[in-house]
């Protein structure tokens, strides 16, 4: 009896099991043979304007979303800061974009200077499009933005134009018959250099595209020459750095076909050329090593964060990287030695001579973890910005750093055509007051900066705190030829 009791439970669940694949074959065959449901276009909503990475407690923060394929487009900013636990709802409001020829209509949001403290804001929005009835959150998760309270504070009042420093030593020199120099409409000439760690002379030649070097400690010696012509057909070189194993990186503007439109090549320390790769889209290409030998390029991408960022163009050991691997992994500070990070920023935006321009610039120092260790908001009555053309360094554990303060000095009626420009060196103490070390003459406008006035055009790199706690600074005249000057950081100098 038991026996038979087992085989008609078997039969049974042998019966079912063939029923079941039955059944699922059919849903098999219907799913397949079903049309599949359209998928609905994605809303496609870009952050237009960032919200600056440092901010002051209490002041006016903006953000700003293009929603340009969305003309029906409705939305709110979700904020709050680190005190807080629940988000501040501000209506985003339809507003034309800050350009001149700039016909959009935009969604803004103003964070409520209630909320701008602590030390750090988070914030997302929602936009909403009413004629398809669907949302998106722009990010997926959360911006940040950091506010430095408890900053220093470096009041510098303002500026006094024409008290110059001059320089304690000129550390390589070339006649203008020896280097390129062009004039058109402006003075041109070399516009970046190096100190090797054995304090020898770089410099970048690059109208008769070759690099220069003076050996340490003889600036009237003949410079040994390194020539570039192995290089792509070059329109424009921009700037130099060296690798390992005495390899050089060199990077360039190219009109050849099949080259990349801005590049980076790796040569031999005799000129050969190695590798040449891409480079992600930028304005500025300054060429910078990191402390681990990583090469970075240095700029403004061309994105709505704005700012500079550093994009990693090679390793250490001098492969080349992609542009995928670049964008993806550029920073948004820069990297220091012992795992440190200097960030900086513009701050207290007004209207002055030339639209709209800064009175206050903003650094902080973190450490590997991302904690503040120390910041810094330095205020001006006359417009200050930092130098594009210089990197700031530590010395002594003190970051420095090189501004750049404006003013017109040409007709009242047109300020924005000759502006007078000066460098401003700051050592950004760790205790104890921070305060100007010296100007410098700028070279970022017109003139002849060997004369005292103000700079003579574009330049890459004309200021270096380098080696020995000094700072380097490159001029050129067409009529002097090239100076690389030296001046000393220490305190009192």
């Amino acid at each position: 009896m038991y026996q038979v009791w087992v085989w008609r439970i078997r039969a049974v669940a042998r019966t079912c099991l063939m029923i079941a694949v039955l059944v699922a074959g059919s849903l098999v065959l219907v799913a397949a043979s079903a049309p599949s449901a359209p998928t609905a276009a994605k809303l496609k909503v870009a952050q237009r304007e960032f919200a600056p990475s440092l901010v002051a407690p209490g002041e006016r923060v903006e953000v700003e979303y293009d929603t340009r394929t969305l003309p029906s487009a409705r939305g709110f900013l979700y904020v709050r800061n680190d005190l807080q636990r629940a988000f501040t709802r501000v209506t985003l409001l339809l507003r034309k974009a800050r350009g001149l020829d700039d016909k959009r209509l935009l969604l803004r949001g103003v964070v409520p200077v209630r909320t701008v403290r602590g030390h750090w804001l988070y914030y997302y929005a929602v936009i909403h499009d009413r004629k398809s009835g669907r949302s998106v959150r722009v990010p997926a998760g959360l911006e940040s933005v950091r506010v430095l309270t408890g900053a220093q504070i470096i009041k510098l009042g303002t500026h006094r134009f024409g008290n110059l420093r001059a320089p304690e030593a000129v550390i390589a020199s070339a006649g203008p018959k020896d280097v390129g120099i062009g004039i058109e409409g402006k003075v041109n000439g070399p516009q970046s250099f190096q100190i090797a760690s054995d304090r020898s002379v770089w410099l970048m030649d690059q109208f008769n595209r070759r690099l220069l070097v003076w050996p340490p400690g003889q600036p009237n010696a003949h410079p040994r020459a390194i020539s570039l012509a192995s290089l792509p057909t070059v329109w424009l070189a921009n700037d130099f750095a060296r690798g390992p194993a005495g390899s050089l990186y060199v990077s360039f503007k190219s009109m050849t076909p099949g080259v990349p439109a801005l590049g980076l090549s790796r040569l031999t320390a005799t000129g050969h050329v190695l590798w040449t790769s891409k480079l992600a889209t930028f304005t500025v290409s300054r060429l910078r090593l990191g402390p681990d030998g990583t090469l970075y390029f240095v700029g403004g991408l061309a994105e709505p964060r704005g700012g500079d960022s550093w994009v990693p163009a090679a390793t250490p050991a001098g492969r080349p990287l992609s542009t995928a691997y670049q964008l993806r992994r550029r920073l948004h500070y820069q990297p220091l030695p012992g795992g440190l990070r200097l960030v900086s920023t513009s701050g207290r935006f007004q209207k002055g001579f030339c639209g709209v321009v800064p009175y206050e610039q903003r650094f902080a120092l973190i450490d590997r973890a991302g904690r503040l260790l120390r910041a810094w908001r330095i205020t001006s009555r006359t417009t200050i910005s930092e130098s594009l053309s210089a990197t700031p360094a530590l010395v002594g554990g003190d970051p420095v750093v090189v501004l750049l303060a404006r003013r017109p000095s040409g007709p009242a009626g047109n300020p924005c055509r000759s502006v007078e420009a000066e460098y401003l060196v700051l050592r950004l103490a760790r205790s104890g007051p921070s305060h100007t070390l010296f100007a410098l003459p700028s070279a970022s406008e017109e003139g002849e900066n060997l004369s005292g006035r103000a700079g003579y055009g574009y330049m890459i790199t004309d200021v270096r705190i380098g080696p020995g706690a000094k700072l380097y600074q490159l001029g050129s005249s067409p009529t002097v030829g090239v100076r690389i000057m030296q001046f000393s950081l220490a305190a009192g100098k």
